[in-house]
């Protein structure tokens, strides 16, 4: 069993250096709970999972789209995906693979095997009955699909950063996070370490809400067959895929104790691994068909309840929203004529290392002192809106705390993706003052 503790992609570097580290001793599940993070590239009986597995998406493919494709996602890898097949199927795959259920018993056994063999669990295990397979093609495609996948967050589209638990699913969970195909530094899972057990904050849609700084971004990468194992209480996020590869994986979630649902949970279909091991195949499938039939209705009435929540939450929310400026920031403008029109405040309250959103009448821009260096950028990334002064930051580069986007202090230029840019200012300083210059033209 070969066993790789944090393979970990440095994304704040320019060069992106894969460094590894042995793990000391097998890992433990109790200790991943406790914020390891493994990649396991080599465990018992992988080859045939991968096989069953890797069969299994193939026959999503062929009901969806034929024979053909899915021979020449055979023949060319499940990374070409989007050069043959439409976005707009890329759902019925995932609904043919979540659905077939002769895969999930493979996934459930597999997990229930992994725990007992690789994590050094000796006790029952609680499997969520919810795969979730995910196909991220190349932000490239995804600009030209948009309306069609966005619809998919989390499927087809990637997630904001979040915790397990702000979504309902088990406080005490550890997901497997299975490639189903090639992931690289360019699409991988972020985890962001530092901000483990932290006390956060959540927006109305349960993603990390803005003004907390999070600290370093590590960006995971697996080969086919691979498993990236890490505690659900983790923020992750996912990588924007800036690679010309689509990203196939699924995620399989995981309890060493009974599972502990918050009150909004939508979901209470775990299995036991001893129900999952010592169990017939086709007894188990029949079992899951009708467990199926009875959870469909529950996630029904949930969704009609959860549905009438929001609305009456967007409703109330928009009532009481007013713009205002954020505690510490400065908007001491004199209006937008000549340079230096924009006052942002004194240098004291930009002191090296430091990164801070100011609203002005430029609109809402991040300043960044990096080793005494002053930068001004616009403070949304034109991504999905995140602020760049949350963001992880080293010497001229600030990387987006919401999908990994890097993008050049000094310019505006997006480093990873380069259709993006944002708009970088001058900054001006007098008497003890920081001003916005003018724009700079890259």
């Amino acid at each position: 069993m070969t066993i790789k503790q944090e393979k970990i992609v440095n994304v704040n570097t320019p060069a992106l250096d894969v460094s590894t580290s042995p793990a000391v001793g097998a890992p433990d599940y109790r200790r991943v709970l406790k914020g390891e993070v493994y990649v396991v590239s080599e465990f018992p009986n992988k080859d045939s999972l991968h096989r069953e597995v890797f069969a299994a998406f193939l026959g999503a493919i062929e009901r969806v789209a034929g024979p053909a494709l899915a021979e020449r996602a055979s023949r060319e890898g499940v990374e070409r995906l989007h050069e043959f097949m439409r976005p707009a199927d890329f759902a019925m795959v995932v609904d043919g693979f979540r659905d077939d259920l002769a895969a999930s018993y493979t996934l459930y056994r597999f997990a229930a095997e992994f725990s007992r063999d690789v994590l050094g669990v000796r006790s029952e295990i609680w499997i969520d009955g919810r795969l979730v397979p995910r196909i991220y093609p190349p932000q490239t495609t995804v600009l030209a699909h948009c309306a069609e996948l966005q619809a998919f967050s989390g499927y087809l589209d990637v997630h904001g950063p979040h915790v397990e638990s702000w979504f309902g699913h088990s406080r005490d969970e550890i997901n497997l996070w299975y490639a189903i195909g090639n992931v690289t530094e360019g699409n991988g899972l972020i985890i962001y370490k530092d901000a483990f057990k932290q006390p956060l904050r959540h927006d109305a849609n349960r993603y990390l809400a803005r003004g907390q700084k999070i600290g370093r971004p590590y960006v995971y990468t697996l080969s086919p067959g691979g498993v990236l194992v890490f505690a659900g209480e983790h923020l992750h996020a996912s990588h924007i895929n800036v690679t010309q590869e689509t990203r196939v994986v699924v995620t399989i979630r995981l309890s060493g104790d009974p599972p502990g649902l918050s009150k909004r949970s939508k979901w209470s279909g775990w299995y036991r691994s001893s129900t999952i091991l010592h169990s017939d195949p086709r007894r188990f499938q029949a079992m899951r068909k009708g467990r199926l039939i009875r959870e469909s209705r529950a996630i029904y009435r949930f969704l009609a309840r959860f549905y009438k929540l929001q609305r009456f939450k967007i409703r109330a929310r928009g009532r009481r929203q007013t713009p205002g400026v954020q505690p510490g920031a400065y908007a001491g403008d004199s209006g937008q004529g000549s340079e230096p029109s924009v006052r942002l405040g004194p240098l004291g309250n930009f002191p090296p290392g430091s990164s801070v959103s100011v609203h002005t009448s430029r609109g809402i821009l991040s300043v960044f002192n990096s080793g005494g260096a002053l930068f001004i950028i616009d403070d949304r990334c034109p991504h999905r809106g995140a602020s760049l002064a949350d963001g992880w930051c080293e010497g001229k580069v600030v990387i987006c705390p919401w999908h990994g986007l890097r993008f050049d202090l000094s310019t505006g230029r997006c480093v990873n993706f380069s259709t993006l840019q944002i708009r970088a200012y001058q900054p001006l300083v007098k008497d003890h003052t920081l001003f916005v210059g003018p724009p700079i033209h890259s």
